[in-house]
């Protein structure tokens, strides 16, 4: 049996080293492909939901969708910042942020909703829920960076459970511009190890 178990193991790791071998790109963009959630059509919604994060691919997805006629509205979001912080000149929270990049780029006040709250993916989903329901909206498209996506998914459909309002999810980016040869940029080898411990520690909590 112990021989047995060893020859298959053996047998395992010489099919990885050679499949690694002669398609070492779809070995080694496996990770971050089980990171990357995309479920959204291209149907029209009541709103996009921008959540907060650094990166400005996240507030130009939701201007492109709304400029597309796909998004009546721009949901931003994001907690307030602390003094140390870089950005914290610029706006008092990220969803301030979000939402002055977006009025310098077109959109209309009157499209922008922004929710100052939240400051982890679980948090802003239950602000986001809340605030959905309360505007009496029925559908949202959820828009975050690639690597984030899978956790934002479970999260989303967790929190939103029950609510009976269509949600679907957009990644920033597609996977072969936001994620493909992850482990030769320092920044997404850090992003993507990163949302494997912050998955663990939502499961843990419950968050997912």
């Amino acid at each position: 049996m112990k021989n047995g178990l060893t020859t298959l193991l053996l047998a395992l790791a010489a099919a990885v080293l050679i499949l690694a071998a002669l398609e070492p790109d779809r070995v080694f963009n496996s990770p971050a492909r089980l990171l990357y959630v995309e479920t959204y059509d291209g149907a029209s919604v009541d709103a996009a939901i921008c959540l907060s994060g650094a990166e400005l691919e996240r507030v130009e997805r939701c201007l492109g969708l709304y400029n597309a006629g796909k998004a009546k509205t721009v949901v931003v979001t994001g907690g307030g910042l602390e003094a140390g912080l870089i950005y914290y000149r610029e706006g008092g929270s990220l969803a301030s942020i979000s939402s002055n990049w977006l009025l310098k780029n077109g959109v209309p006040e009157s499209a922008i909703e922004v929710i100052e709250r939240g400051t982890s993916t679980y948090g802003e989903a239950a602000a986001v829920r809340a605030f959905i329901e309360a505007k009496g909206m029925r559908s949202i498209v959820v828009v975050s960076s690639p690597y984030h996506m899978r956790r934002v998914s479970l999260v989303f459909r967790k929190v939103f459970r029950g609510s009976g309002i269509e949600m679907s999810f957009s990644p920033a980016k597609g996977f072969d511009e936001g994620l493909a040869g992850w482990w030769r940029q320092e920044g997404l080898v850090a992003a993507v190890f990163g949302e494997y411990v912050k998955l663990f520690i939502y499961a843990v909590k419950g968050y997912i």
